[in-house]
């Protein structure tokens, strides 16, 4: 192994150990009114660091937040401006596989060398200054602070920042002049964190709103937006509406070509194109664009040069709408973790699974949907599974069968897959839960009150013969993994996979038939997302 590779493991098993457990996480709920007090440790850091406010204004700052849509608003954003010619930095959060995915220069990951190179001098730079009874930054700060460094040192003149949680209190608001700020759509998400309401959440994400610093939203629900507006009265903050992003063709012939799926990424493009437009504008004079606003003020659509086209096609997002394709099997990818952007996942898959089984068919190929969930945290799973459970409610489209396994993966295969904030010993009962839950909300449907979505998707009964696929014909063939590698060897026909039963009592079916395709929806948590990718090899 050389010193640089062994630099890089070493910098991940430190950073590692610097995640939050499950205890120290309940702890900072615990202690919200304190969180007011992380910005002005963040400030101190950054200087124990080598990075003063100056610097770090002075790099040029795209500040984004939101409840959904944000990494792909950001990812976007980027884009276009490192088609313009920019050398763009970009922070961002969660990772997928590799941990250095979150700070990344012009539009690619940092080396395992420079990542490695950079940990240690803030590792270092850190530790040296530490008073009695002070602890290290946790990993998100740590991360952050280290991804300022780099940006710094490495002369970016164009940084997109996104938010990891909130806003107000979160360690990249040590931002103190942004060039301009955006918020996606807004919704509930970390309650335990933001507030149970919609006020308290936009409240929460407004806090990113500077004095005479333009903020473009796309449009909010009524209230969420009127709290926007108080918020940007209160800071002088010029606040902006995004047009609809399919009003473009009053002005051309097309739309723009996105190279992200879903429909959601229009709202997400049209404000990435407005956030650049102004990025743009006040990097070459910070006069504009600083009066105040009063009232809701949609900005015009822009005429997109060719470098915004560019951008917009080029944009790479893995693990959001994410379509990959194996011997046997289409894998349809979502990192969605709110019942609101994975109804918008459901849609995607079910628009484009059902075209890929019109032509499969067509060329008399079998094919079976499966459905494959986790989430992270203590998020609700009913009300995360029931826009899916709506959607097949009085609908000829169903899964085939139904997986639950956990979301961890051995740190032996992936060191960056570790996270101290899942306990391996509770995954396993979680996802029986996960189960009962599931069947509950497909015969129950008089508890929930969504629509259900029309389709044309037929199902085929069991498509294996397996040890718990003895139901009754009218509940849904579900199936639970020991490990998440086990369900994906199982969905990948690995000769590797193992038929057992573990001590726990989880059964593992017997492997599908080689000639039928499978159609694999995988949503509910970015962390799953990850490690799927991970055991799949997926490049990106």
């Amino acid at each position: 192994m050389s010193s640089n590779n062994k630099s890089f493991k070493e910098a991940v098993l430190a950073l590692n150990s610097l995640q939050s457990n499950a205890a120290q996480i309940e702890a900072k709920r615990q202690q919200n009114k304190k969180q007011s007090d992380n910005l002005k440790l963040m400030t101190r850091s950054l200087s124990q660091v080598g990075v003063t406010l100056d610097q770090l204004n002075g790099i040029n700052i795209v500040h984004i937040t939101g409840t959904k849509g944000k990494g792909s608003t950001a990812a976007l954003t980027e884009s276009i401006l490192r088609q313009h010619g920019y050398k763009t930095g970009f922070y961002s959060s969660p990772h997928l596989v590799e941990v250095r995915e979150r700070i990344r220069l012009q539009g690619s990951p940092i080396s395992q060398e420079m990542f490695g190179s950079y940990f240690w001098k803030v590792y270092d730079a850190l530790s040296s200054q530490l008073e009695e009874g002070e602890q290290l930054p946790f990993y998100f700060k740590f991360l952050t602070l280290m991804a300022f460094k780099v940006f710094v040192s490495e002369g970016v003149n164009a940084a997109v920042i996104e938010v990891g949680i909130g806003g107000r209190y979160d360690t990249t608001n040590v931002i103190t002049q942004p060039l301009v700020c955006g918020i996606t759509s807004l919704g509930i998400d970390h309650t335990s964190l933001l507030g149970n309401t919609i006020e308290e959440i936009s409240w929460q994400k407004a806090g990113i709103m500077k004095y005479m610093c333009p903020t473009v939203s796309v449009p909010q629900p009524g209230a969420a937006l009127h709290v926007l507006q108080e918020c940007a009265q209160e800071v002088r903050a010029p606040l902006f509406e995004a047009p609809p992003f399919d009003a473009r063709q009053r002005i051309s012939d097309t739309l723009p070509h996105l190279g992200l799926s879903g429909d959601v990424q229009q709202k997400n493009a049209s404000l990435a194109v407005q956030l650049s437009r102004i990025f743009m504008e006040r990097q070459a004079d910070r006069r504009k664009w600083t009066t105040p606003t009063h009232g809701r003020c949609t900005l015009p659509l822009v005429c997109l040069s060719s470098q915004y086209m560019q951008g917009l096609e080029k944009c790479k997002w893995p693990g959001r709408f994410h379509k990959t394709e194996r011997e046997g099997v289409t894998y349809y990818v979502d990192g969605a973790h709110t019942s609101d952007s994975i109804g918008e996942a459901f849609k995607w898959f079910r628009q484009q699974s059902t075209k890929e089984r019109q032509r499969l068919e067509a060329a008399n190929k079998e094919t079976r949907t499966i459905l494959m969930f986790n989430r992270t945290g203590t998020r609700a799973v009913c009300d995360l599974l029931e826009p899916i459970a709506s959607g097949l409610r009085g609908s000829e489209f169903k899964f085939d069968a139904t997986i639950f396994c956990p979301i961890l993966i051995s740190s032996e295969d992936n060191t960056d897959s570790n996270d101290r904030r899942i306990v391996p010993e509770l995954q396993l009962s979680e996802i029986r839960s996960h189960k009962d839950t599931w069947i509950h909300l497909l015969s129950n449907p008089s508890t929930t009150t969504h629509k259900s979505h029309d389709s044309t998707h037929k199902s085929h009964g069991p498509i294996y013969k397996s040890h718990d696929s003895i139901i009754k014909s009218h509940n849904p063939v579900v199936h639970l993994f020991p490990s998440l590698k086990s369900a994906i060897q199982w969905l990948s026909r690995d000769p590797d996979y193992c038929l057992s039963e573990c001590s726990t009592g989880v059964i593992t079916p017997e492997l599908v038939d080689a000639d039928v395709h499978l159609q694999v929806f995988i949503t509910g948590s970015l962390y799953l997302v990850g490690n799927s990718f991970f055991y799949l090899k997926e490049k990106f």
